[in-house]
């Protein structure tokens, strides 16, 4: 069976899909209007099965006509509850699939869309194929908090265009299109083994070779120190770090450690530097914000530049970290332009390129490293009104 919707509803189809998928943030208007196109069964089912062409349009029209009447603003989020209500007939009606699958990254004309197309009328009632009829492969979608299923296509976009393969118990795999449609034709063959046998054989496409990796990363920014709001956060900064100790292995933090360019700024830092240095083994990552080069965080041409204790710290390029097999890439995003604004130059990202190949060349091993580009903010000029 098939089942056509916009691609914004992304995570609404995740809910349904999953036993186990927590509730998604919705605005009545959201959820209504995910409701109203559920209705239209001739437009978004392809089924030979009358009775699913029948029961989800009916479980729509029922929750979309209960949730209008109890609502008496469309534009504020819904409790859990109401999204649980809304979505409940419709939830059972989508869990009885075994298998599901979309295509992804791809024009509508194209590959895997075609083989989607071909995988929901040559299936029977065990295979739901989510269609999704808005995705061009060029416009940027975002989606906020995305489920599980959507989070492991932005993990594995060197497989785009691809077919998204997943089951009620959460397994999941996304396979590039040349791989995707033997994936399906295996598990297809296996459908009758029961769930069990599925979910080891997506396991099993995720990882064929090598133990996934896992790594935690701690992620700080805009710390200010010298300033009124840092003072009276650090006890609890300090309280909370210590509470997590142990639960992660490396810090990074992208800039404005400090609100001005004071030594008494610099020093209350340097002191929560050494806190950090304590708690873990490996000495933080930090790139540098507006207000770490900066008096208050402004310079107009020369003038407000400060630079007098950077030279304490270790700001190089390229950082390897072993452990975690990743690449941290180092970027001075305030680098140009006058007041708070600034910019990441071409001959700053060829001099982080030119390093990183210089590494690579002398350790071939970190081409297969993840990269993670680290920057404060404003990376490209803007305008104010923009």
């Amino acid at each position: 069976m098939g089942w056509a919707f916009e691609l914004r509803h992304a995570n609404i189809a995740a809910y349904l899909t999953q036993s186990n998928e927590r509730v998604p943030t919705l605005t009545g208007a959201e959820l209504l209007e995910f409701l109203s196109t559920m209705e239209q069964a001739d437009r978004f089912l392809i089924s030979s099965n009358r009775t699913f062409t029948y029961l989800f349009p009916l479980y729509a029209r029922e929750s979309h006509q209960r949730l209008q009447a109890e609502l008496a603003n469309h534009d504020r989020p819904l409790d859990q509850s109401q999204v649980e209500r809304a979505l409940a007939g419709l939830r059972g009606a989508f869990q009885s699939y075994d298998l599901y699958l979309m295509p992804v990254g791809s024009p509508t004309a194209g590959r895997a869309d075609s083989f989607a197309k071909w995988a929901a009328r040559a299936t029977g009632n065990k295979i739901l194929v989510l269609l999704p009829t808005d995705h061009n492969g060029k416009e940027t979608l975002d989606i906020f908090d995305p489920a599980p299923p959507i989070q492991e296509v932005a993990r594995r976009p060197e497989n785009w265009p691809g077919v998204l393969f997943w089951l009620g118990t959460g397994e999941t795999t996304f396979a590039p299109i040349q791989q995707a449609e033997t994936i399906f034709g295996q598990l297809k063959g296996i459908l009758e083994s029961g769930t069990k046998a599925l979910a080891a054989a997506i396991n099993n496409y995720n990882h064929p070779t090598t133990q996934e990796r896992h790594g935690k990363i701690l992620h700080l920014s805009d710390l200010h120190f010298g300033s009124a709001d840092a003072l009276r956060r650090e006890p609890y900064l300090e309280t909370h770090l210590e509470e997590i100790r142990g639960e992660f292995d490396r810090v990074v933090i992208t800039g404005d450690l400090f609100d001005d360019t004071q030594e008494e700024d610099y020093l209350g830092f340097f002191r929560f530097w050494s806190s950090l240095q304590r708690r873990g083994s490996k000495e933080p990552i930090l790139v540098l914000g507006n207000h770490d080069q900066r008096t208050f965080g402004n310079k107009l041409a020369s003038l407000g530049e400060d630079y007098r204790f950077l030279q304490r710290l270790d700001l190089s390029p390229v950082v390897i970290d072993d452990d975690l097999q990743c690449t941290f890439l180092r970027f001075n995003s305030s680098e140009g332009g006058n007041f708070a604004r600034g910019k990441i130059s071409q001959t700053q990202l060829l001099e982080v390129g030119t390093m990183f190949d210089i590494k690579r060349k002398h350790r071939p091993e970190i081409a297969n490293y993840p990269k993670i580009a680290l920057l404060h903010h404003h990376p490209y000029p803007y305008a104010p009104e923009e």
